[in-house]
């Protein structure tokens, strides 16, 4: 058995949109699970306001600590 996970859509009287293609003289079980609320698919990210305009100075990726001030091994 191999799964496939498919979403498919209605259309405004209920009907099946782009149903997939199925092997020929197959037996093929389906859950159908009906999705709420769904986010719009054109939706882009956004940050928070409070850090929309934030600025990044010096090196975030860098040691927090310098290595000579670790003390670990000698």
């Amino acid at each position: 058995m191999e799964a496939h996970r498919v979403l498919l859509e209605t259309d405004d009287q209920g009907r099946l949109t782009g149903t997939p293609a199925l092997p020929p003289l197959a037996r093929v079980e389906a859950i159908f699970l009906v999705l709420e609320n769904l986010p719009p698919a054109t939706a882009k990210r956004k940050p928070a306001a409070g850090v929309a305009n934030l600025q990044i100075l010096g090196d975030v990726m860098g040691p927090a600590i310098d290595e000579d001030d670790w003390t670990i091994g000698s």
